[in-house]
């Protein structure tokens, strides 16, 4: 087991369907699972390029969905963010 594990789906039509199903789990010294939460959340209306928030309560995904070879942002400078 790892600390988090879990499988993220995507589908592409009209928009982009993306289906998430995560656990966090707490482990003992020796790898054994004490306790785990489970976050699983499905959204249908995902546009491509945009950051999309998956709210599961406690647990929560922010995603980004591109197509290969799309070109990235350019780093913003941290100086120009802060004015």
């Amino acid at each position: 087991h790892f600390p988090i594990e879990g499988n993220l789906s995507i589908a592409e039509g009209r928009f982009i369907a993306v289906e998430a199903n995560f656990w966090v789990n707490q482990l003992d010294g020796n790898g054994n699972v004490l306790q785990s939460e489970q976050f699983k959340q499905s959204n249908s209306n995902v546009k491509g390029g945009q950051l999309t928030f998956l709210d599961g309560g406690h647990l929560a995904v922010l995603l980004k969905v591109t197509a290969p070879g799309t070109p990235k942002m350019p780093v913003m400078d941290p100086e120009m963010m802060e004015q």
